[in-house]
């Protein structure tokens, strides 16, 4: 982001402010969602750029400056989520947060590629890309995470962060009636663009086995240097269901959640799968890793 601010501090032409100032502002926003006090009011005006409510180009940069010192202390000031999420102290978060910073850093390097052939084969398959925007994890999120994964799996901090295989995620929307086909032809378009699909879960299959309470594909690419990133598949019906169970999933997964009430909560999410229809072939697709 910065080369994008130095390049908004030289513009005078209002064409090539408004350019630069919506780069500016679409990393911003990246950084701005791994706090809980910024005020990202403002960066969506930002963004919005409608000519009455378009902040000045002075106010740009200085939310923009604050945001990158913030980030140079590994986002320090919110480590209470990694430590919540990990159960771990304020050492320990601070290098998980070191680590999902770097893991980040690199996946931003190669997401502008991955995400323009992602889009290329959805698009070719008569998907439409859902969440577009959110497709970088958070490095507090990653921390969180490496945290949390390290705990559980006996792991290094440094190992759970080379695991993490969704830096850079998304989600493809295809109508019920041409999921099983979507779901191919995207895949064959991947590989013949160079990337591999290393795994897939079919959660209609595994939902049917009653070993889980949403229904979609997920898959993980990786590309030919080595870099994962997640791609689900829903219908539009699998992902209305899985924005009704994510309060719920967020609960259950919780450390502080019981056993008893972890169950009410996957009991709920289940029911909730339980309207979303099987699109026809969809168990053709099979589980592998």
């Amino acid at each position: 982001m910065n080369r994008e601010i130095e390049l908004l501090k030289k513009e005078n032409t209002p064409e090539n402010v408004i350019e630069h100032s919506k780069a500016v502002c679409a990393e911003a926003m990246k950084i701005a969602s791994n706090f809980d006090n910024v005020d990202c009011d403002l960066i969506q005006k930002m963004l919005s750029f409608k000519h009455e409510e378009r902040p000045t180009t002075d106010e740009i940069i200085q939310v923009c400056e604050t945001l990158l010192a913030r980030k140079k202390t590994g986002y320090q000031g919110d480590l209470a989520k990694v430590k919540e999420r990990g159960n771990v102290n304020d050492t320990e978060a601070k290098e998980c947060a070191k680590i999902a910073e770097s893991v980040y850093d690199k996946a931003a390097l190669k997401e502008p590629t991955i995400t323009n052939d992602v889009i290329q084969s959805a698009e070719g398959a008569g998907a439409k890309m859902y969440g577009l925007d959110f497709r970088m994890k958070q490095p507090t999120s990653m921390a969180g995470k490496i945290a949390s994964d390290s705990k559980d799996d006996g792991v290094s901090f440094d190992q759970a962060g080379a695991g993490i295989k969704d830096a850079i995620r998304y989600t493809a929307v295809i109508p019920e009636d041409k999921f099983t086909d979507g779901y191919n032809q995207i895949k064959s378009s991947m590989e013949k663009k160079g990337y591999t699909e290393v795994r897939c879960k079919n959660f209609y299959d595994l939902y049917a086995k009653g070993e889980s309470a949403q229904k979609a594909v997920q898959s993980v690419y990786k590309d030919k240097d080595g870099q994962y990133f997640e791609f689900q598949f829903h219908t539009p019906n699998s992902q209305g269901a899985k924005e009704l169970n994510h309060p719920l999933y967020e609960e259950q997964r919780a450390k502080t959640t019981s056993v008893a009430r972890a169950k009410e909560l996957n009991d709920i999410m289940t029911r909730i799968g339980k309207n979303v229809s099987d699109p026809k072939g969809v168990m053709s697709i099979k589980s592998h890793k």
